[in-house]
């Protein structure tokens, strides 16, 4: 086998031995540029844009994950100073990370959580909207109080010679696989 630019060539006696193979791709950091952004707040009936914003982003605020850092990024543009200024200081307490599912936090001697629809229902005890793969990106469902608040969809960018990386494939007759 011939290792050229970070490409696996086979020699063709090897190729014509194999039948079938399978390309996976873990997407964040591969085939896009590993930094998130929130595109879209869909917060709960009854709860206003902003609050559940400054929410999320206290929910996330002593993580270090990249999720974190893009909702925190997200409430730091689009909330006034005088509100992100109190993150620091903010009334949170027992801090709880569940790696792959979420966070839990008090705030205000309340029940703060965000991370994924499961981690959120477990929690709250209730079924919570479901927004699935037609929406794209990750989504991210908070909590406060035992009521679910909203939903964030964070997306990120694809590499440039992703694109044509993928097409080379496709060419190559490789279809997605799910």
């Amino acid at each position: 086998t011939k290792i050229r630019q970070g490409t696996v060539s086979p020699d063709h006696c090897l190729l014509s031995h194999i039948v079938d193979f399978m390309f996976v791709f873990d997407k964040t950091g591969t085939l896009t540029k590993g930094v998130l952004k929130v595109m879209t707040l869909m917060p709960a009936e009854n709860v206003e844009k902003y609050e559940f914003l400054k929410l999320a982003a206290l929910a996330e605020f002593n993580s270090h994950h990249p999720i974190a850092k893009a909702v925190q990024d997200c409430a730091l543009v689009n909330l006034s100073e005088e509100v992100t200024k109190t993150f620091p200081n903010a009334e949170l307490t027992d801090y709880y990370e569940k790696a792959g599912k979420g966070i839990s936090v008090n705030y205000k001697g309340k029940s703060l959580l965000a991370g994924k629809n499961s981690f959120i229902s477990e929690n709250i005890g209730k079924e919570i909207p479901l927004y699935g793969d037609e929406i794209g990106g990750t989504q991210v469902y908070a909590a406060y109080d035992g009521e679910y608040i909203g939903c964030l969809i964070l997306t990120d960018t694809l590499k440039n010679e992703a694109r044509e990386a993928i097409s080379d494939l496709n060419k190559l007759g490789l279809s997605r696989v799910e």
